[in-house]
């Protein structure tokens, strides 16, 4: 719960970490340059590198980014400035962010593994909620601790429910993905020939011409997420915001390109989900507390460390109780003698 609630200010502790993440004159999602001029720079911070994302600035202040690879399973993230797209520096892969959204999600053990085990940590989230609303009891304040365990337990409740809610689905969605099992649909794929070209690091036809041909078929699609082909996701695609709420996230509108012919093969809108699919795409706004801006991000942040501290002020209630009723039999036993 506390790496969780931190995470929620995962890029400005980034920024303290590391000042080239930060940009000043930076809107969010505005780039003044090609993507191509982007992709350059980041190759030029890293030599040798292969550009696998760039993304424009994630909000207002913040650099755009590139993550690249050096070697098989070795990243880096290149901060680049969107007006002008020189590199301002470089972090590796596992940023402060990364470190505490992997920590809260996995517990750095993978997806297989890791992911599963904190899911499925929900399941003892709801009973822990169930059995303190069946003993809650309003008989006396208590000391301090108790006060507090007491009134913060109430206070957190409904957010507290939101992560079970949030957490279930977690559950559900890695073991849909287990099974192979996507409520957005798969990723699609190419052609044997072309795969093989990708695993070949064939140099596909130039950025900004697989942005235009996406931008064609979707020119409302204000673009902020390019990712380049790799093994896993052989095609080209872009991301971004379009004429939906601002509560999905830039995944849910996406155009897949074929990054050797630069023919379209699928374009998907945020208006077009189902409900199945559109919850897949908020749930994370959800979770962390930003579906509502700062206010959200700073009221999500509070619950998160006050529930943290729910399990220490529970323990010390209940061994204060323990210490009480052991004083209280001893002194009941040497009135009987």
């Amino acid at each position: 719960m506390f790496t969780g609630a931190l995470a929620v200010y995962g890029r400005e502790i980034d920024a303290a970490f590391f000042p080239a993440a930060a940009c000043a004159h930076a809107v969010r999602g505005e780039i003044d340059v090609p993507w191509s001029v982007l992709a350059a720079s980041a190759e030029r911070a890293v030599p040798g590198a292969r550009v696998l994302t760039l993304s424009a600035p994630e909000d207002d202040g913040a650099s755009a980014w590139a993550l690249v690879e050096v070697s098989p399973r070795d990243y880096r993230h290149v901060f680049l400035d969107p007006r002008d797209g020189h590199a301002r520096g470089i972090a590796p892969f596992r940023t402060p962010h990364r470190f505490l959204r992997d920590l809260h999600r996995d517990w750095l053990l993978g997806e297989n593994v890791g992911l599963t085990i904190v899911t499925s940590l929900v399941l003892a989230l709801a009973i822990s909620i169930v059995s303190g609303l069946v003993f809650w009891s309003r008989k006396g304040a208590g000391d301090g601790a108790r006060r507090y365990h007491r009134v913060a337990s109430l206070v957190v409740l409904p957010f507290l429910l939101v992560v079970v809610v949030t957490g279930a689905w977690y559950w559900g969605e890695n073991l849909a993905g287990l099974l192979e099992v996507r409520p957005s649909g798969a990723i699609p794929t190419l052609d044997h020939a072309s795969l093989a070209r990708v695993r070949r690091h064939d140099e596909t036809m130039p950025i900004d011409t697989l942005v235009s041909h996406a931008q064609s078929v979707f020119p409302e699609l204000e673009i902020h997420l390019v990712a380049m082909p790799t093994p896993r996701r052989a095609v080209f695609s872009v991301a971004g915001h379009a004429d939906e709420n601002g509560l999905v996230r830039e995944l849910a509108n996406q155009v897949f390109v074929h990054p050797y012919t630069g023919d379209v093969i699928e374009v998907r809108r945020a208006r077009d989900l189902g409900p199945l699919a559109w919850w897949e795409h908020v749930v994370d706004a959800i979770h962390f507390g930003t579906w509502g801006g700062a206010v959200t991000r700073a009221l999500w942040t509070l619950l998160g460390i006050a529930s943290a501290a729910l399990p220490l002020t529970g323990w010390i209630v209940r061994r204060r109780r323990v210490r009480g009723s052991r004083a209280s039999a001893a002194r009941n036993t040497l009135g009987e003698r």
